[in-house]
């Protein structure tokens, strides 16, 4: 049970990091590769921190319905997806090698493996959706290797992406076991949460080779969103176990049986509401700095046009 709290802990709390960096980072910037990165953060925020503040307070794994468990887990895989196909170049994308389908029949295997423990449609989504991460990986891999001496630059978003998916995987089959099996299921929830770290850095390091752009908002606007959403995050955090605490020992000391499990449903609900306000604001500064950037960009392409136009009629009263 200690290494389930340490594990669970040191995750969320690289995923609060990651996603408080990765945010600032794309506030920056325009990258949009920063804007996928938000969303995974984001995504596996809304799961981490409902099943993590629940064993805080409950001493156990949440007991709720497939849906509320895996739901940001779910959705942050999709936008790893999104991400392997944002950053790759037409060339990879059009490449075709045999080996791109090798993941396909070895994926096969562990869900036939998973699906013995239950969970029949969360399985098939989410075995479909990372082996389709894992073949998108292992085709830009695959193209880099045949590329890298005309120049082609090494693909490091890519490759932290397939080192999180296979930790994944390690994580799911070495649940499936006992005995040995449940210290290598640490060992690959440790390399996930490595990996956090990895996936900061890669796209960090790949787009240092294309140089650095500005984003077009204001400075003040930046350090009020980079600060209100620290603030936000961690009173919500703290905010969302202290609740849970109060429920868990105020209601449930006075109520019988049935309140009881009554009262450990709204302690699940409580948690997935507070992770999901902070997905949402997370989601709402992306909104803000996506059309302060679009406001900016139409109001240059406005400028260029009125130069252009001024630079027509300039023409025309000469040739007049």
């Amino acid at each position: 049970m200690v290494m389930d709290y340490l594990e669970n802990t040191i995750q969320l709390l690289l995923i609060l990091i990651a996603l408080l960096i990765s945010l600032f980072r794309y506030i920056n910037s325009k990258k949009h590769g920063w804007l996928l990165t938000v969303g995974f953060f984001t995504s596996s925020l809304l799961s981490s921190y409902f099943w993590t503040a629940y064993l805080v307070l409950m001493g156990d794994s949440p007991n709720a319905s497939d849906f509320l468990t895996y739901f940001g887990w779910n959705v942050s895989y999709f936008m790893l997806l999104l991400l392997t196909v944002h950053v790759k170049s037409q060339e990879e994308r059009r490449y075709f090698h045999p080996l791109i389908f090798l993941p396909i029949p070895l994926n096969a295997w562990f869900l036939h493996l998973y699906l013995q423990f239950g969970g029949f449609l969360n399985n098939i989504y989410q075995v479909t959706v990372c082996t389709g991460i894992v073949c998108s990986c292992v085709q830009s891999l695959l193209w880099y290797g045949k590329q890298r001496r005309n120049g082609a630059r090494f693909p490091y978003i890519i490759t932290a992406i397939l080192v999180y998916t296979i930790a994944e995987f390690g994580m799911w089959t070495s649940s499936c076991y006992d005995g040995f099996f449940e210290y290598l299921y640490y060992f690959f929830s440790f390399l996930c949460s490595a990996s956090y770290l990895l996936m900061l850095w890669a796209p960090q390091r790949q787009y240092a080779d294309l140089g650095e752009e500005t984003a077009p908002i204001d400075q003040s606007i930046q350090d009020f969103l980079k600060i209100s959403y620290v603030g936000l995050v961690f009173v919500c955090s703290l905010g969302g176990i202290v609740l849970g605490g109060w429920i868990r020992d105020v209601l449930v000391r006075n109520a019988n049986v049935t309140n009881e499990s009554e009262a450990y449903d709204i302690i699940s609900v409580i948690l997935f509401l507070i992770s999901i306000v902070i997905a949402v604001v997370a989601v709402g500064i992306m909104l803000v700095v996506y059309f302060e950037e679009k406001i900016a960009e139409n109001a240059r392409l406005s400028e260029e046009k009125q130069v252009a136009e001024r630079s027509n009629a300039a023409k025309s009263d000469f040739l007049a």
